[in-house]
């Protein structure tokens, strides 16, 4: 492998997500895009196995020379869908406090990365 050009993130909160990334560990907000959906099929369960009413929300986070794609997933209810539980992909899901406890060690990790 030569490179690795991004890393993909299931977050329950985007919002707080980006926050987290940008704020605590140094990072460049990109972009923002979606919510994504497919209105007139299954498409949505057939590529990520989620709702076949369920939105995607994305965003990017350059982490020095890594990007990091965070998406979040709503059910139809209005509810967070939790895409885990789907999926054998990446997800964070603890909540942002505790993110923050860990806060220390990952800023170290992302910033040696550099």
């Amino acid at each position: 492998m030569r490179s690795l050009d991004h890393v993909a993130l299931t977050v329950p909160d985007l919002h707080q997500a980006i926050a987290f990334f940008v704020e605590h560990v140094g990072g460049e907000f990109v972009f923002l895009d979606g919510p994504f959906a497919d209105d007139e099929g299954d498409g949505m369960t057939r590529r990520l196995n989620v709702h076949p009413e369920a939105t995607c929300t994305l965003a990017m986070v350059r982490l020095g020379r890594i990007n990091l794609e965070l998406f979040e997933y709503s059910a139809p209810s209005g509810r967070r869908h939790n895409r885990a539980t789907a999926t054998s992909g990446g997800t964070i899901s603890p909540s942002m406090s505790t993110m923050s406890t860990r806060r220390a060690r990952i800023c170290r990790t992302f910033r040696a990365s550099r």
